[in-house]
């Protein structure tokens, strides 16, 4: 869920500065959400196989 509203508020403002600017924005701000979602999946990744290990441990 955070993930989608921090992408919805992106393609807002992005549109609103596009607007201000006069400029196309919307490729460079294509390519940062792309990577702020594949940093976003690869921490998700990481934190269950953490939550695994300490779950497993604990066991």
């Amino acid at each position: 869920m955070p993930l989608v509203v921090g992408l919805l508020h992106s393609i807002f403002a992005v549109k609103a500065a596009s607007a201000l600017s006069l400029s196309d924005l919307t490729f460079p701000a294509a390519v940062a959400m792309m990577a702020y979602t594949l940093i976003y999946f690869v921490f998700a990744v990481l934190t269950v196989g953490y939550y695994h290990r300490i779950v497993k441990a604990a066991l």
